[in-house]
């Protein structure tokens, strides 16, 4: 009876230990398809995520770098856009709930990266640009999410991350958002109006092609392209480099022509990326100008021959034409370059005229990978450039004075410039604005609010930066009474954000300032008002 229970008992325990472990089986089997569940999710949501991110930031671009839109059709969920440089960039509507609601938001002139409708912060909780403000891009930032669930950020490509912070400092669970993206595109008079999340793009209608135009191939077929890119931190308009363009006849190994072209080109998201593009579209030649910071993008400097006492020395855009071992020169003084690709491959054609105003035609089609020279890191003075501990309330004296200097178009061919300076000969408070305003033939600028931005047009303002000299150009605040004798001032602020309105009464102008500088972490504010009589001063 003993042995009998004893193996009942046996029995028993283990049929409860099977019945038991099946339960723990199907627990175990239940929790990890809920993990994978949830895994993919994630995954889906960190893809859905940094696409969004990186469309947008391309819209972003596109706008600023004047694309045109060649075509744009519906897909599922949304649009597809055909860039005139030959990019898509993908827009959807709706939001099914698996992923967070990215966008972007516009503060004093600028855009800001926002998710799930809030301000996208970085561990310092600063908001994070999508379009920089003081001639430098935007950050197109990545996420994904973190082992306990939250959302990480990094802004220099993945090389860091860090924790993505909310309004209150407190970690970002990793959630989608119930919220619907609304997405609006519609054609109107020869612009698409996009409105996206909030935000509203205008880009020009282009070429109405699934493709843009076939490029007009004729005159001399170059055989090779080698290039060199620069980048350029003092000049806060463009960046630069220079291509190689060589043919070689094939009836006579003495004889060979090459291209020089030294370009001029909207400022890279990163000035150090291993592999620069060089950037599609119309290139003009333009005389150089002067002084350097004032170069703008999509320009070829005009080519120039000096004599220098017996040496020639060549300079811009220019052919050499090399004939047993004699050479000559024929500098290019008008007319355009344009670059187009066609999947990995450019089609880069030639429309000049010499100068000894001859006609001058030909391209280049192949491959065209841009040498990084970038070589001036160690050199730019770290930011920020600001020395203002607090918030400045502007007090100009009362004997100040303001100055218009009429620049007219020096900087922009189809744009006048004008350079604002308030000050007095009493040290004080000095502020200098460099702005643009109108497209004609205008005498003093017009009434209404400028704002700091790196698009160059009428209407906004060049925010503060330095030049190779680390000489203060553009947009700046100074304290005067800060400085020893012909020292500059040591209390000095770039003006980075911000807006200036200009109204007027008969002959009294009013200026009103809302800007800020670029201290770290919060910007300090720079606020005032001025008003008086203005001469006007032609440079």
């Amino acid at each position: 009876m003993k042995m009998k229970t004893v193996t009942s008992l046996l029995c028993t325990f283990a049929m409860l230990f099977a019945f038991s472990s099946c339960v723990n089986l199907d627990e175990i089997n239940d929790r990890l398809d809920k993990h994978e569940e949830r895994l993919k999710n994630l995954e889906q949501m960190i893809t859905s995520s940094n696409e969004t991110i990186a469309n947008l930031q391309k819209l972003i671009d596109a706008e600023q770098k004047k694309l045109t839109i060649t075509s744009f059709v519906e897909i599922d969920g949304g649009y597809e856009l055909l860039m005139s440089d030959g990019s898509k960039i993908t827009l959807k509507d709706g939001n099914d709930g698996a992923a967070p609601l990215i966008g972007v938001k516009a503060e004093d002139g600028v855009l800001y990266w926002t998710i799930n409708g809030e301000y996208m912060l970085d561990a310092d909780g600063q908001k994070i640009k999508a379009e920089g403000a003081d001639g430098t891009n935007g950050i197109a930032p990545q996420i994904r999410v973190d082992r306990e669930g939250y959302w990480e950020i990094s802004v220099d490509e993945g090389k860091t991350w860090q924790a993505l912070l909310d309004e209150n400092g407190e970690k970002v669970k990793a959630e989608g958002s119930d919220a619907t993206v609304d997405l609006d595109i519609q054609e109107v008079d020869g612009q698409i109006i996009i409105t996206y999340n909030g935000q509203t793009f205008i880009i020009p209608k282009g070429n109405d092609d699934e493709t843009p135009e076939e490029p007009v191939l004729e005159g001399m077929q170059f055989d090779e392209v080698s290039g060199r890119y620069y980048g350029n931190w003092f000049n806060a308009l463009a960046d630069n480099g220079a291509l190689t363009f060589t043919w070689s006849n094939p009836d006579d190994a003495s004889h060979t022509e090459t291209l020089e072209v030294p370009f001029n080109m909207n400022k890279l998201l990163d000035y150090n990326v291993s592999i620069p593009k060089l950037e599609a579209g119309v290139y003009n030649v333009v005389p150089r100008p002067f002084p350097s910071y004032n170069v703008i993008p999509m320009t070829l400097p005009q080519g120039d021959v000096i004599d220098f006492w017996g040496s020639v020395m060549v300079s811009g855009t220019y052919l050499k034409v090399n004939k047993n071992g004699e050479e000559t020169y024929q500098t290019m003084v008008e007319g355009e370059m344009t670059v187009s690709y066609g999947g990995d491959d450019v089609t880069v054609v030639f429309d000049f005229v010499t100068g000894d105003s001859q006609e001058f035609r030909g391209y280049y089609t192949g491959s065209l990978d841009l040498l990084n020279k970038n070589d001036n890191d160690e050199a730019m003075p770290a930011r920020p450039w600001t020395t203002l501990t607090e918030d400045k309330t502007l007090n100009f004296l009362s004997d100040a004075e303001a100055q218009i200097n009429i620049k007219g178009k020096s900087v922009l061919p189809d744009v006048n410039s004008w350079v604002l300076m308030i000050g007095s000969p009493t040290p004080g408070d000095f502020l200098m604005v460099e702005f643009f305003s109108g497209t004609g033939d205008e005498k003093e600028p017009a009434e209404g609010t400028y704002t700091i931005s790196k698009e160059l047009k009428s209407g906004t303002i060049l925010a503060g930066h330095k030049n190779f000299a680390r000489d203060l150009i553009y947009s700046w605040f100074a304290d005067m009474t800060t400085s020893v004798g012909d020292d500059l001032p040591t209390t000095v602020a770039p003006l980075t954000e911000g807006t200036m309105t200009i109204t007027k009464s008969e002959d009294i102008y009013t200026f009103t300032f809302d800007f800020k500088d670029d201290a770290s972490g919060t910007p300090h504010a720079i606020k005032g008002e001025w008003t008086g009589t203005v001469t006007f001063e032609q440079e």
